[in-house]
């Protein structure tokens, strides 16, 4: 793994020696690293609860689990074209999960706020936790299920 040589990663690019296993090494660093500057703003800036302190580290576990399932869906390092296939079906995969739970959302919005008179815009609740890290993991199950689809046909 090159974290500086960016010449020779590039010269194994070009030639296609870089192989998967490496390929998602760099992805796996790269979600560490988005994770951290992601966390250290957003902790700074919201005053510390034990529901904000269960979705950061929730978030953290199941976005490098989820990476690691979506890689092993893929046959690890039997497979081909992981990264191609995880950054390609990220996209309609969380469109397509967001348009669902909006509605979602905004149900359990108004219940928690006008049902339970829980002010939802003034701090972080387990409601929340709960509704985050279920998006996310529903997000990372249907990855891997569509990458084990793909690995699975060739």
């Amino acid at each position: 793994m090159y974290i500086w040589n960016t010449r020779k990663l590039v010269a194994d690019l070009s030639k296609g020696q870089l192989p998967q296993h490496e390929q998602f090494k760099y992805l796996l660093v790269w979600v560490l690293i988005s994770l951290l500057l992601y966390e250290l703003p957003s902790s700074a800036s919201e005053p510390y609860s034990l529901e904000r302190a269960v979705i950061s580290f929730g978030s953290a576990v199941i976005t490098l689990v989820g990476t690691v399932h979506a890689y092993r869906a893929n046959k690890g390092r039997a497979g081909s074209e992981f990264l191609v296939r995880y950054v390609s079906l990220s996209l309609p995969i969380f469109v397509r999960l967001f348009v669902l739970m909006v509605p979602v959302m905004f149900l359990y919005f108004g219940i928690a706020e006008h049902g339970f008179g829980i002010d939802v815009t003034s701090s972080t609740t387990w409601g929340d936790a709960g509704f985050l890290l279920g998006f996310e993991t529903l997000f990372f199950y249907r990855l891997a299920k569509n990458i084990r689809q793909l690995a699975e046909q060739g």
